[in-house]
């Protein structure tokens, strides 16, 4: 049972690191690289983690509230997904890796571009 609720845990940070990455970037625009680029870099550490837990354990599932469906939302990953989900979390790396010099002549453009980053 112990080892479900370190996939919950993993599922929760997924979700939630780059909101708070995005929050974050608002209240912090001049650390807005460092914030953003973090905020990937762990995030693609956290679908590391979840595919770690999904091999030890199986299919992670989570009922959103404890409402399932087809009242609420699930959430659901196996092998497929975490798939999916560490290649999104690779590109999403070296987007975030490459987009300092993209930005480098247009820093208020970089101030823009984080945040939407972030909450895409």
């Amino acid at each position: 049972m112990e080892q479900a609720a370190n996939a919950l845990n993993w599922g929760v940070v997924l979700i939630l690191l780059p909101l708070a990455g995005a929050l974050l970037v608002f209240s912090f625009r001049r650390a807005a690289t460092i914030i953003g680029i973090g905020a990937a870099l762990a995030t693609s550490l956290a679908a590391a983690g979840m595919a770690r837990a999904v091999i030890m354990d199986g299919t992670w599932h989570h009922a959103v509230g404890g409402w399932g469906a087809p009242l609420g939302i699930d959430l659901r990953a196996d092998g497929l997904s975490v798939l999916m989900l560490l290649m999104t979390a690779a590109v999403g790396l070296a987007v975030s890796f490459y987009a300092p010099a993209y930005f480098r002549d247009e820093p208020r453009k970089a101030e823009q571009f984080w945040p939407l980053w972030l909450f895409l």
